[in-house]
């Protein structure tokens, strides 16, 4: 009887290509053959030197000379090209099957619908780098722009003479009743000193 085990893989797709990852760590003495149709492997890994394989009949056909794989020290990687570029595989494998060996590999899921968007996106793993900076000069961001203004939520870049709204902290012209006295003339939003006095309402 074969001492074999089935090797632990993880599969994601796009439209144009299949993600495989056989997570064996210390592969050693394998033996890859990758064809049209499937995928045959066998290998040694882990401390202990177990044998493992794999048997795979692809779903639908993918270009073996336009794939790849790599042998990395965690796993081993597979960029498969399929054939026709298209609707995603509803499975990954020809027949219908349900095997604890093979799963989906959500760190590189995508659902078809926002598959577009995402590679239009080109953003990858830095999708949310700077992404509230765009159109600040030097390429600032705003949680940046709001620290080196003191954390205040009222002024925005260019518009240093505003008053603070809603009575932020650390902006200019909120200080003592000598600001409140050469800005009393100056037009600005009434009703935000607390020294003016009660509202109308109260007479």
């Amino acid at each position: 009887m074969s001492t074999d085990n089935f090797a632990p893989i993880k599969w994601a797709q796009r439209k144009d290509r299949v993600f495989l990852t056989i997570a064996l760590q210390d592969v050693k003495d394998e033996k890859i053959s990758l064809t049209d149709e499937k995928l045959e492997f066998e290998a040694v890994a882990g401390t202990d030197s177990q044998s493992y394989k794999a048997d795979i009949e692809f779903f639908e056909a993918i270009d073996a000379e336009k794939s790849s794989f790599v042998v990395r020290p965690r796993q081993v990687e597979f960029l498969l090209m399929r054939k026709e570029e298209g609707s995603h595989w509803p499975r990954l494998t020809k027949n219908k099957l349900k095997a604890q060996w093979l799963n989906t590999d959500w760190s590189k899921y995508v659902d078809s619908d926002e598959e577009d968007e995402a590679d239009d996106a080109g953003l990858g793993d830095f999708g949310m780098g700077g992404g509230m900076g765009g159109g600040m000069p030097g390429g600032m961001d705003l949680q940046s722009l709001m620290a080196s203004m003191g954390g205040g939520a009222g002024g925005m870049p260019g518009m240093p003479g505003m008053p603070g709204m809603g009575g932020m902290g650390g902006m200019p012209g909120m200080g003592g009743p000598a600001d409140s006295d050469d800005d009393s003339d100056d037009g600005g939003i009434p009703g935000l000193d607390e020294d003016d006095g009660p509202p109308p309402l109260e007479d």
